[in-house]
């Protein structure tokens, strides 16, 4: 895609050039000076810098319909092409969350192969933001992860629903408290008793770990975490050597195999889930084989 176009409607987006140049991996001067430059290239502004704030003229707001145009053009021959050169190869881009890569290798794959026979998953690792980003560029085809982010042109299948759990390989820390409460579809345990356990995080900056915060929080709860790790697989393999908990979501746990059984506990006012989804461009024309795959997740995807 053309950058300049890219460029300008990233600011538009964003109305303003700090966020949108760190979401085009640019320095802000570099977006400023561009912008600059194309206002003299055409012969009037296209933005009225309000403060820090960009907003269109008048002619920009033209302008930027026009762009999005011709980005949409862009967009659906592009992805025609890669359609076309995919089909000869047979391969469609698949990014998935780390926690979903045994499920994807041990059930959807091979239930994928006996379904379309003539197409094979290619698997894209990267982080969350990272999927995303290669999904609006049409990097990869689809995106198969927990969250509830909406974004234009990105249409969704709800693969299930996911439920916040305490996840621990020590039973015996919660079982003389635990009970069976109507809503929870695990052993039920008062959240007061994090406040007495070590317990595994995910590292600041971490969309989950936020959410996992918030939750605790409107629960009453105030935890400290005596480890901290960049990813869930990590912090699960954490608990499973160690006498630490995790708060997570259940699918995470029950579609990975562990040396030891990790056993799963419900707590809270009221049950907390995260969605977990297969995200895809809406004008994809992929939408045949993404359907196909969608119902292979909801079948084998606990």
């Amino acid at each position: 895609m053309d950058k300049s176009i890219e460029y300008i409607l990233e600011v538009a987006r964003c109305r303003g050039i700090t966020k949108a140049a760190e979401n085009l991996f640019i320095t802000p001067s570099a977006l400023s000076k561009y912008i600059i430059s194309k206002e003299k290239e055409l012969g009037l502004p296209l933005f009225h810098r309000v403060g820090k704030e960009f907003v269109p003229t008048t002619a920009g707001e033209h302008y930027i319909q026009r762009l999005q145009e011709i980005q949409l053009i862009e967009r659906k021959m592009e992805d025609e092409m890669r359609f076309y050169a995919n089909l000869r190869r047979g391969i469609l881009q698949v990014g998935i969350q780390a926690s979903f890569i045994e499920a994807l290798f041990r059930d959807i794959l091979p239930a994928f192969g006996e379904r379309l026979p003539g197409v094979k998953l290619s698997v894209v690792e990267s982080t969350l933001n990272g999927f995303y980003q290669k999904l609006r560029q049409k990097q990869i085809d689809v995106v198969l992860a927990l969250g509830d982010q909406q974004e234009d042109g990105i249409d969704r299948y709800l693969i299930k629903e996911c439920q916040f759990v305490i996840a621990t390989a020590h039973p015996e820390l919660f079982q003389e408290f635990a009970v069976q409460k109507d809503g929870f579809s695990y052993p039920w345990i008062d959240s007061a008793l994090l406040e007495d356990i070590p317990l595994v995080g995910l590292r600041n900056g971490s969309l989950f770990q936020e959410r996992t915060d918030k939750i605790l929080e409107a629960n009453g709860i105030r935890t400290s975490y005596t480890y901290q790790v960049m990813a869930t697989r990590s912090g699960l393999s954490c608990i499973e050597n160690t006498d630490a908990s995790m708060i997570t979501v259940d699918s995470m746990v029950l579609n990975n195999h562990f040396r030891k059984k990790i056993y799963l506990y419900s707590f809270g006012a009221a049950p907390a889930t995260l969605p977990l989804t297969l995200s895809y461009p809406a004008d994809s024309i992929l939408k045949n084989e993404i359907q196909c795959m969608a119902e292979i997740c909801r079948t084998h995807i606990r």
